[in-house]
């Protein structure tokens, strides 16, 4: 009985010690100390949340990145005002700070920016005069409304990164919260500003990487993905589950009262080994007005094997997650001994 208590033990010690450092294992440390908000690198962007290493001779990192509007069909320092719809940013307002390290990437339809910073302008409407096309795949309608089509790119930011996947890594993940001014007005409608996050090779499921609640490609349009708002401004009847603080100080807040996200969190097959291509971006939709902006920070790569891309609030605690565990090896040895 003693060897058996003490097998046990070794197995859930050994699991404990597994899932506590897993998660941790392609975490890089944090790499963003001392960015500048305007800086225009895009290797820097990728640091920015916490893609720090550079893959030189196929090791594991960012083999290349580059900056562009939602189909890359233009140089993005030949595009109007494109370089203010890129920030570094050390918070968003005063209660929306980095998942993890200094700095988080932010990237908007208009400025990436807070009100009080230098190049700031509402998101009431900043034209920034240019246009593009969707990535390949997107947009993909949302159920909640389905009469409408989104309409046309415009004032787009985007950064693309070329990848080389670990050899012990079977997925990654990231943090994004997703802010707009097409909230509530214009939900239901052509003017489906959206975030976009897309793969290639693409998962089974398709390019897209980033989803509502309810399981719908994340735009204006996804009816359960606004849980940041105020109910007073929002439609009747709309949950604002996650209040309005996070809007405050951040330009979403006044003189309209819009809507965000909370932190979302998405997780992403992919073969190690592999070379892919991962493409962040945010778009105004059918207009130069009322513009949005998109938050991503804390990209992880790990050994978790996951059969297609999921979105979900943030993970719980490695602890959370390892008792867990712990208890299930318990209820699997006890049915064990009941045999």
């Amino acid at each position: 009985m003693r060897r058996t208590a003490l097998k046990l033990a070794r197995r859930i010690g050994f699991a404990w010690l597994l899932l506590v450092l897993a998660p941790r294992a392609f975490a890089a440390n944090p790499c963003d100390s001392g960015l500048a908000v305007d800086d225009l690198d895009p290797l820097q962007g990728a640091a920015a949340f916490e893609l720090c290493d550079v893959s030189t001779q196929g090791s594991p990192g960012v083999v290349s990145a580059t900056y562009g509007a939602s189909d890359f069909a233009v140089d993005f320092t030949q595009l109007s005002n494109s370089a203010i719809g890129v920030g570094l940013l050390a918070d968003f307002g005063p209660n929306v700070t980095p998942l993890r390290g200094a700095r988080m990437l932010a990237l908007s339809s208009g400025t990436a920016r807070t009100p009080s910073q230098p190049g700031y302008a509402s998101p009431e409407g900043f034209n920034k005069g240019y246009s593009s096309g969707f990535p390949a795949g997107l947009p993909i309608e949302s159920p909640a409304c389905p009469a409408v089509t989104t309409a046309a790119p415009h004032d787009a930011a985007a950064l693309r990164l070329v990848l080389q996947v670990p050899a012990t890594a079977n997925s990654f993940s990231f943090g994004f919260k997703f802010y707009t001014a097409d909230f509530p007005n214009f939900l239901c409608s052509p003017f489906n500003d959206l975030f976009f996050a897309v793969l290639d090779p693409a998962p089974a499921t398709g390019p897209n990487l980033v989803f509502d609640p309810s399981g719908n490609a994340l735009t204006v349009n996804s009816a359960t993905a606004i849980s940041v708002c105020d109910p007073q401004a929002a439609p009747n009847g709309y949950v604002c589950g996650d209040g309005s603080a996070d809007l405050q100080g951040t330009g979403f807040d006044s003189p309209t009262i819009h809507g965000a996200t909370s932190w979302l969190h998405t997780i992403v097959p992919v073969t190690p080994s592999s070379s892919v291509t991962l493409t962040f971006g945010i778009l105004d939709a059918g207009d130069s007005a009322l513009d949005s902006t998109v938050l991503l920070d804390d990209f992880r790569w790990s050994a978790r094997v996951v059969a297609s891309p999921v979105t979900s609030a943030p993970e719980p605690s490695t602890t959370a997650v390892a008792a867990a565990a712990i208890a299930a090896l318990a209820a699997r040895r006890r049915v064990a001994q009941m045999r």
